[in-house]
């Protein structure tokens, strides 16, 4: 049975970024951060490659971003095990889903306002891709939920 993750106080916009920034302490997650237009998870070095948060035209796409990645960094084979797939695969538009439920749950968690217009219209990009069957969508969000679990585990163990 998954724990479900406890509501945070009212935070701070400097306290919320202060917890968030230490799920990638607390986890051991290697973030590299290089001056790209795009972010990553490569699973074969384990790392996450991110632009610098200046990049960003916010401070909560950055966030909702680096969660994205740090889901996908959950489903390596380390970890909780998830199949990635190749580009253009159903695996592949799965993982995305997952990942972007997940970044959805945690922003949601460290009361981070992530842009519901462009997080909604990527799912459903990745709805299409897997055609809209209704099962994918529960099946996501069980594992965006196991995702989020595992990243916020030490937060939880001090709670209980």
């Amino acid at each position: 049975m998954d724990m479900v993750a406890p509501q945070l106080a009212k935070l701070s916009p400097k306290e919320r970024y202060e917890i968030a920034d230490g799920l990638e302490h607390s986890n051991g997650i290697v973030i590299k951060h290089v001056a790209a237009n795009s972010a990553q998870f490569e699973p074969d070095r384990d790392i996450i490659q991110m632009p610098y948060m200046e990049q960003f035209e916010s401070s909560e796409r950055y966030y909702a971003t680096l969660f994205h990645e740090m889901v996908h960094w959950t489903g390596h084979e380390k970890r909780l095990k998830r199949a990635f797939g190749k580009r253009s695969t159903e695996e592949y538009a799965f993982e995305e889903l997952v990942a972007e439920l997940g970044s959805a749950f945690l922003c949601a968690h460290f009361q981070i306002p992530a842009s519901l217009t462009s997080s909604s219209a990527y799912i459903v990009s990745w709805l299409k891709a897997l055609q809209n069957n209704k099962s994918y969508v529960l099946k996501a969000v069980g594992y965006a939920e196991r995702a989020m679990n595992y990243l916020l585990q030490k937060e939880l163990a001090n709670t209980t």
